[in-house]
């Protein structure tokens, strides 16, 4: 995902286009739909998970040919020279911006790996995991293009908040209440968010790297890595002792508004 988004970022900036990565980010919301939809459909094929895995992954070697027919140019090293005179965020910035990934990285894991799970639980909605999934894809899809037209208008820092925001009041919907609206309103606010944190985060620290948007883009990828080591360990702990995962959605809304508190600190010198 890091090294496809600085590939396309570079392009787009090198060609004179709009440095922002919606419509390269509506493939997450497409391959979310797919994997549901493929899902389901193969559940009734071929029953065992290990035989539908080897399904899955026959899928996904298809969409892998357009990318890679289609995928950027990788542009030439700029000379060292040119290197030492970019000028690059600030460390206080980078940290900054760490902080409130790590953040996103937590509310994104927690949704993406417990959401079905959250929904089978309920003796109401049993059965409708695959198709609560393929409504975070659909919810995702468009999101990623309403984002970018909100970042014009308000900047980056107000869309980030405005989206860490709604990602917490979506973490909270199926945690308040175990009903079928709950799970919806929590399936379609997570889709139409996690996509816009992401995308909106990693153009911003790309355009601060014109050069390099890719290394830029790894280095604070970092802390949304290890917030995906940490948040499913300990959300899982804390499901297991309760008999609930209402504990980890408010720990989890609690993180994202940490991060929301962080980026408003964002040095105003970049933001």
């Amino acid at each position: 995902m890091l090294l496809g988004s600085g590939l396309v970022l570079g392009w787009l900036m090198r060609a004179g286009r709009r440095p922002e990565l919606g419509l390269h980010f509506i493939g997450i919301g497409l391959g979310i739909v797919v994997s549901a939809l493929s899902a389901r459909a193969l559940a009734s094929v071929w029953p065992t998970w290990s035989t539908q895995w080897l399904a899955l992954s026959g899928v996904g070697a298809l969409f892998m040919v357009p990318a890679w027919r289609w995928r950027p140019p990788v542009p030439p090293a700029p000379p060292a020279s040119a290197q030492a005179l970019e000028a690059g965020p600030s460390r206080r910035w980078l940290l900054t911006m760490a902080g409130s990934y790590f953040a996103a990285g937590w509310g994104f894991v927690i949704s993406a790996t417990f959401t079905v799970t959250i929904v089978e639980r309920e003796p109401a909605l049993a059965g409708q995991g695959a198709l609560t999934w393929a409504l975070v894809g659909l919810a995702a899809m468009p999101a990623v293009f309403a984002w970018d037209r909100v970042a014009r208008r308000v900047g980056e820092q107000r869309a980030l908040l405005t989206a860490f925001g709604l990602q917490a009041v979506s973490v909270l919907a199926p945690a308040l209440s175990g009903s079928l609206a709950a799970a919806l309103l929590g399936a379609v606010g997570y889709g139409a968010t996690f996509i816009g944190l992401v995308s909106l985060t990693l153009a911003l620290v790309g355009r601060r790297s014109p050069r390099n948007p890719g290394k830029a883009m790894a280095r604070l990828t970092l802390s949304y890595g290890a917030a995906q080591v940490l948040a499913p360990a300990l959300a899982g702990a804390m499901a297991q002792a309760s008999g609930s995962f209402k504990g980890a959605l408010w720990l989890t809304a609690g993180v994202l508004a940490a991060g929301m508190a962080l980026l408003a600190t964002l040095p105003r010198e970049v933001s």
